[in-house]
């Protein structure tokens, strides 16, 4: 068998290497998380959101404050989408933090670190969730700089979780986690994993704009720039969750993203000079305008865009590297799929990313053990 042959058979690989064994318990619904930006409004009104696909949505960002307190924008409320999720029978988590650093993570270490702020914090977190309709809470602390930090962390979700259960309310808690080798030194993977109802795992931002190197955004298998470190990809952050930190499937969704990014670099694995964010809307329209050649990796299993002045690439995924991906998360027995972020697949009113998830849904079958 070929090296490629090879990591083509590695998710059914992995599963029989892990000695899983299905059992014929009742199928459930696969999950399709997807993260709403408050931003999107516009772009993805309410009754735009395909709720026939998605089973979860986490709506994005609240902050919290270094008293306890919350905080959020003056546009962020949004009680059409609350009440068109509860509708179609779906469930909505409301997102607090976010990526960037800065405000969106800033109150979360004073908070943890003292008793009194984290019962504040938990019981205003409680009495919005009541107030507002969600059915949950998604943690996005990017990240915890240091194990005091990380151990305030997880003891922040476990108070949550003995409150939640001391009330009664049913909600659920997720969290935004790195997929990448190394993160337990961020998360307490272990503790958490007892606290969470799963995990959304960002496998995506392997390389970007911030790499000294051209590399994929989320490559199915590792193709690692040279001078880079170890490869990792969709499937060695699976592996290393799952064999390495003993974290159970079904509490995973694997994260899908629909944006990419456009690098200052004349080849894959060529120096990286910077670049910009961009999503897969803008990408198919500035494609279909011309300048851009495209390109499959047969290793990495993504796609990719070099422009015609040799000056800049695009990496990204689409239809066909989601469906390796959404493949994969079911036969490693993985509970769904999470997307970052609805809205940046519309084109001319459809939703080709997400229409290709909703075909790739399957009846997920729960592990006994």
């Amino acid at each position: 068998m070929t090296r490629l042959q090879l990591m083509r058979f590695a998710p059914a690989l992995l599963i029989i290497a892990c000695g899983l064994a299905y059992a014929p318990l009742a199928a459930e619904e696969s999950f399709v998380l997807g993260y709403y930006p408050s931003g999107m409004r516009e772009r993805l009104p309410a009754e735009k959101v395909n709720l026939k696909i998605l089973t979860h949505l986490c709506h994005a960002f609240i902050t919290p404050n270094p008293d306890g307190t919350i905080h959020h924008r003056d546009d962020f409320l949004y009680p059409e989408l609350v009440a068109a999720v509860h509708a179609a029978g779906r469930k909505i988590l409301v997102s607090i933090g976010g990526g960037g650093g800065g405000r969106a993570v800033e109150g979360f270490p004073p908070v943890a670190a003292d008793p009194a702020l984290r019962r504040k914090f938990i019981g205003n977190l409680l009495e919005f969730c009541r107030q507002h309709g969600y059915d949950g809470i998604d943690f996005d602390w990017e990240y915890p700089r240091d194990s005091t930090e990380r151990n305030n962390h997880a003891l922040l979700v476990g108070e949550l979780r003995q409150e939640i259960e001391r009330r009664g309310t049913g909600l659920l808690i997720t969290m935004a986690n790195s997929g990448r080798i190394g993160s337990e030194a961020t998360f307490d993977h272990g503790k958490l994993a007892r606290s969470l109802d799963w995990f959304n795992v960002m496998t995506y931002d392997f390389h970007g704009l911030w790499s000294d190197r051209a590399g994929h955004n989320a490559p199915m298998y590792s193709v690692t720039p040279r001078g880079t470190g170890a490869p990792e990809s969709d499937y060695t952050a699976v592996a290393y969750l799952t064999r390495e930190l003993g974290i159970p499937r079904e509490k995973l969704l694997l994260g899908l993203p629909f944006y990419g990014f456009v690098l200052e670099a004349s080849d894959l694995n060529a120096p990286c000079d910077g670049g910009r964010y961009i999503d897969y809307s803008e990408i198919i329209t500035g494609w279909a305008a011309g300048g851009w050649e495209y390109h499959w990796d047969e290793q990495a299993l993504v796609p990719w865009l070099s422009g015609d002045d040799r000056r800049r690439i695009i990496t990204f995924d689409n239809p066909r590297s989601l469906a390796i991906k959404c493949d994969f998360a079911r036969v490693s027995g993985l509970r769904g799929v999470m997307i970052w972020a609805l809205g940046q697949d519309v084109i001319e009113g459809g939703q080709p990313l997400l229409d290709l998830v909703g075909r790739k849904k399957w009846d997920f079958q729960p592990a006994r053990r």
